[in-house]
């Protein structure tokens, strides 16, 4: 299965209030790709490349359409469409929390260190006050993505902006999650 984001229209309000409507629409988008709704049969290669071409021109066109921000598509290829979208993170351990993964990276930081032989600096994370929104400090960022780069379980989910790169992990080792 080879996922997209759906179009979802937004301006930089990100109030609890503001945020409602959007946070329900991904909600309904959820339940409806759980039900096997939003599944898209592809018989072949030019059928693929069809609808990526509409999926852009539909993009571009809302765009010009509105005001608010409209989203670029954004892929997620998986072997199997009945898997959830969950990070790596939630399928070792549900629910923890920002700071206990930042307490976690933190003990592991020596040891990376040691094995790579590069210097990281991890300033703080600190907890927002917006529970719609989690943002790091850049360098705190990166050491997260290198880590989830080299398969350490992570609450970042992988997206790529390109269908083809969606595509290849949609079928990289189709053979070995049956």
């Amino acid at each position: 299965m080879i996922g997209q984001t759906p179009y979802l229209e937004f301006d930089e309000a990100r109030t609890e209030e503001e945020s409602k409507p959007i946070l329900d629409k991904i909600k309904e988008l959820q339940d409806a790709q759980a039900k096997g709704e939003d599944i898209q049969k592809i018989e072949n290669w030019e059928d693929f490349e069809k609808k990526i071409e509409d999926l852009f021109t539909s993009a571009k066109k809302r765009q010009k359409n509105t005001k608010l921000h409209v989203s670029m598509p954004l892929f997620r290829g998986q072997s199997d469409c009945s898997w959830s979208l969950i990070t790596t993170l939630d399928r070792i351990k549900t629910n923890m929390s920002m700071e206990e993964y930042d307490s976690v990276m933190r003990s592991i930081n020596p040891t990376i260190e040691s094995f790579t032989g590069e210097r990281w600096e991890l300033p703080k994370y600190k907890e927002s006050d917006d529970k719609f929104w989690v943002s790091f400090p850049a360098p705190l960022y990166a050491y997260m993505i290198y880590l989830r780069h080299h398969s350490f379980p992570s609450p970042l989910l992988d997206w790529t902006r390109s269908p083809y790169i969606g595509i290849f992990f949609a079928f990289n080792d189709i053979e070995s999650n049956k």
